[in-house]
Parts: C-alpha cells; structure tokens; sequence
C-alpha cells in the first residue's frame, strides 16, 4: 500500500508547491473544451459527451485516491474530513472515525452498481457521526445558530436540509454541477440526475436557487483545481467544467440570460466598456516600488457573474487571473493596482490591467456576454536623483565671490549667485531640496540671504546674494556649506553638498596725499609718491598718492602734494 501511495502523494505536492508549478499547468488542455460551444440544454449535451467516457474506479477501490486528495497539506499522514474541516489520521479512513461520504446521496438516483456510486468528485472522507446526521439531508440554506453536529459546528440542519461550511459551499455547488451533467440517463446503468429548485425527489436534488448563489459566492481557489487536476492525471482522466470554466454555469442553469455589467471608474459606455488611469506616483531610483492603490469594480444588472482579470505589461492586480465571481443583484469591490519591475533606472513604469466578462449568455448590448472589456491603466515614474550645482549648464560644487579691497565704510557690497538643480534624465529628474546651511568664519562681516527651500525642479535655480560689510579694517573669509537632498519621494537620499567661499579686504579710507596712509599729509609721504610714480611701491589704498583725486597717479599728484603740504598745519 505505502509503494502504490507514495508516488501519488509526491505528485500531489509537486502541484501543491507554487514553486515547482505555475497556476497555468493546473489547467485543461488546450483543446479539452473545443467541442462545447452552445449554451444552455446543447451546452450541458456538449459537456456531458466531454467527460461521461473517463475510467471508473471501483468504489472498493476508493480509499487510497480519497486519501490522497484530501490529504492535509500540513501534515501529509493526514486527511481533511468534509463539513466539520477536521484533520485525522488516514489510518482513520475507512472504519475508524471516518467513512465515505457521498455529496449527491445515493438515495437521490445513484445507481450503486453504476460509475455515479464511486464517481471521486461526488466523494468526500467524512467524520462517520457527521455522515450519519447529514443522512441525504439535500443542500440548501438553512440558517439559525445551532451547528448541525458537534464535529461540525459551522454547519446547519432541520430535518430535510443541510447547510455546509461557507468555505466549502462552492467546493459541493460544482460537484453537484458536475453530477447532474456527467449523469444524465445516457448510461446504460445511470439515472438522470437532475437539480431542481425548492425540495427535490426521486433522481432530482438540491435546491438549485440556493447552490447557483454559492457558485458564485464562494469561487474557485487553487485546492479544488489541484484536486480537479489530479483526477483527471491520475485518476478517471475527466474533469469538473466548473471548475475549469465556472462561466458554464449560468448558460445551463441561470433563470434568464445575463444581464451582468461591469465596469470601473465615473460609468460604463453603452456597450459596457469602460476606463480609468491610475497615477501612482514617483520614488527615486534604488527606492521601494510605489505602493498599491485600490480600485472599485462595480457590477449591476441582477444576474450573478463570472470575470477575468488579466495584468499586462509592469501592472500586477489582487486577485488577479480567471474565475473570479460575483454574486447576484448589485455589487462592487476593491482591487488592488499596482506595479512591478526595478527601481534601478529612471524612466516610466506602466502597464494595464483587463476586467473581461466572461460569462456566455447575454441579455441585451452591453451585458453578460455583451459586456466590453473594462481598462485600467496604471503608471509610476522613477526619478533619477537631483542634482545640485552653482552653474545651470556644469557641475560646479564650489564657488568663490572675492569682494577683494575696498575701503573701510565705502558702504554694504553684494553680488548674486543662485543655485542650480541640473536635469540628470531629462523627464524623469528629481527635484532638490536645500535642508540646511552650515556658516563658518566671518559671517557677521560677509553673510548670505541663503534659507532652505523644497521641491525645486530639475532645470530651475534659486537666486540669493552675498554681501560684505567694510565697516572695520581687516582681511575676511567665510564659507557656507550648503546640505542638500532629493524631494520628499521614497528612495530619496542626500546629494553632493554646495560650498560658497566668500572672501574680501577693508582697508582705511585714505586722506588725499597721504601716501603712506598714516593719516596725516607731511614729508614722509614724499619718497611714497616718487616711489609710486616709478611703480617701485604699490598703494596702501586705491586712493593713495592720488593728491588731486582724479584717480590717476601721474605729475599732477606731485603739484597736488606739494600744495597740500604747505597747507598743512
């Protein structure tokens, strides 16, 4: 028994793990459903003809395939018991405290000598006393507080129905599909299994009203594929439609044809189609991608659907993919946009994400089968980092203002300078942020009007100015360090700082004549002049030996001396 169990359950979790099998490998062939093309009474003719001819396994012979498909993901010696969810040893399944349950009871027409009686769709381990209590109690909502057994809390019963846990309803609706189609009088050895709405009889089952809404209330997820895909690799070699396409449904099933419409953003078009684009944003580059924003999808019209949603390009969206659902009268959700790919370089990030309709019957322009496919465009920009520098056109990190030497209170000087956010990609550039100024040396004598700013565009500059105050004597230097960084964006990061040096001399005004600058005209000043004259000495000023202050030092100034050296006291 373990040589025969042990490849099948290697199998089942190699489809289990996500890693070693993509979704898509749990689906049909690609030419398994060509031949169902009609609807309604031709479609479920069509379906049956598909999976009526697979290998019957014999009910004696029903252990080890139920035991591997219900086998406990978390603990493989395990099985998962249907309506209570309890896991218990396969050691337990069967004559222990697990039998075999038979979802279409086989006092509702199964024949026990026919394909129905082992058919593994329609069989489920069961705790034996939850098995006993269900009876052939048929499927319906039942509702109240009270649990329909001890090992089954979340189930509900009276005396003819019986209501299954929420998160398996859809599970039991689609074997039930799949029962009434697969078995439908064309056997030799089968009865006509049919579902009917209200209390069922004879060979009907269910109330239909009631397991429609689960379809689509409780849609498909990815056990019940790897359990569909499993019996058909390993075991009787068909399928359950439903679960592959749960669009069937409604064409064979639905009270009226479809009259489903959905859409996303403001309203739809008249054909149903409709659009809606979606900013998500900048971050800079090597930052985190932008965050998911949530988008509404509507549905109205008063028939219950099924939709497909597709991502193309950088675009993801949860959930994402076919045989997604919603149930009947008017609805919307949330789904989540959002964008893949690297932050490694600047540029645009887009991609679209497709809301398609996927239900087959239609009831007018714009509905059900007739509903345009829905758009959602998503975007993001990365942004390469700012670049700051005190030339528009070059990097220059550094820059020096020299006022050089004017004369002691010859009045405030300025002079401009601006600082420059250069483009770095030309479209996809961040902008800059000045976050601080560190001042050193003398700063009260050459000072900035310099203060923070955000947000500055990559191509822009802010203009500020310099300044010197002669007001005292002396030689001064100062240098301002300028912090800067990208905008406020994720990913953003501090960039090359600035340094502005600011350098400048006061000198004492000169009187005229005073050439030697010591503040009084007299002999001494003579030999300063001639020295001057002969470009031998350099000033002590701009005004010095200029006796006539005419601001050239020439002849004139000797004359211009001479007077005033007579004049003086």
């Amino acid at each position: 028994m373990h040589q025969r169990l042990a490849p099948v359950i290697g199998l089942l979790c190699l489809i289990a793990a996500p890693t070693a099998l993509s979704a898509d490998a749990l689906d049909p062939p690609p030419n398994y459903y060509a031949t169902a093309t009609g609807l309604g009474t031709d479609l479920k003719q069509q379906l049956n003809a598909i999976i009526r001819n697979h290998t019957v396994i014999s009910y004696s012979n029903r252990v080890v395939p139920l035991q591997t498909l219900h086998q406990d993901p978390a603990n493989t010696n395990n099985l998962i018991l249907v309506y209570s969810g309890y896991s218990v040893p396969k050691t337990e399944f069967p004559g222990g405290l697990a039998d075999t349950e038979h979802l279409w009871p086989r006092s509702y027409g199964i024949d026990t000598s026919g394909p129905d009686n082992a058919d593994l769709f329609n069989m489920r381990p069961c705790n034996a006393s939850v098995n006993s209590s269900r009876g052939n109690k048929y499927y319906d909502n039942v509702g109240g507080t009270n649990p329909a057994h001890a090992q089954a809390p979340e189930c509900r019963t009276d005396t003819q129905r019986w209501e299954p846990r929420p998160i398996e309803k859809g599970d039991l609706a689609r074997a039930m599909f799949y029962m009434a189609v697969r078995y439908d009088g064309t056997d030799a050895f089968t009865t006509d299994l049919e579902l009917v709405a209200g209390a069922p009889s004879g060979s009907n089952f269910a109330n239909l009203t009631a397991i429609l809404d689960w379809h689509y209330r409780d849609p498909i997820v990815a056990v019940e594929r790897e359990q569909n895909h499993m019996i058909f690799i390993q075991y009787q070699h068909n399928r359950n439609p439903f679960v592959d396409r749960p669009e069937f449904v409604w064409s064979i099933w639905g009270a009226a044809p479809n009259d489903s419409q959905l859409y996303v953003g403001a309203s739809p078009a008249p054909d149903g189609s409709s659009s809606l684009a979606v900013d998500l944003g900048a971050v800079i580059v090597g930052g985190p991608l932008p965050a998911a924003q949530p988008v509404t999808l509507s549905k109205v019209g008063t028939a219950p659907t099924t939709f497909e949603s597709r991502a193309g390009g950088s675009a993801v969206s949860v959930p994402d993919g076919p045989r997604q659902a919603f149930i009947a009268g008017i609805q919307s959700r949330e789904i989540s946009i959002a964008l893949a790919g690297s932050t490694a370089a600047a540029g645009p990030l887009a991609g679209s994400v497709t809301i398609d309709n996927t239900d087959l019957t239609s009831s007018a322009d714009g509905r059900g089968a007739a509903d345009a496919d829905d758009t959602v465009t998503v975007s993001a920009s990365v942004l390469d980092h700012a670049q700051p520098s005190f030339d528009a056109d070059s990097d220059l990190p550094a820059f020096n203002i020299d006022f050089g030497t004017v004369p002691v209170g010859s009045g405030p000087l300025s002079q401009p300078f601006a600082v420059h956010n250069r483009v770095s990609t030309p479209g996809f550039s961040a902008s800059l942020d000045l976050d601080s100024i560190d001042a050193a040396g003398d700063t009260s004598v050459l000072a900035t009007d310099l203060a923070p700013f955000s947000n500055l565009p990559a191509g822009d500059g802010v203009a500020f100015l310099a300044s010197f105050d002669p007001a005292v004597a002396g030689n001064y230097s100062a240098a301002y360090t300028l912090a800067l960084s990208d905008e406020n964006l994720p990913g953003a990061a501090p960039v090359a700082s600035l340094v502005l040096t600011l350098t400048a001399a006061a000198v004492p005004k000169c009187v005229p004549a005073d050439a030697d600058c010591n503040g009084v005209v007299d002999p001494d000043d003579a030999p300063v002049i001639a020295g001057l004259l002969l470009a031998i000495n350099a000033p002590c000023s701009p005004c010095a030996a200029d006796a006539n202050e005419d601001g050239i030092l020439d002849g004139h100034d000797v004359q211009a001396f001479v007077e005033a050296l007579a004049f003086t006291p």
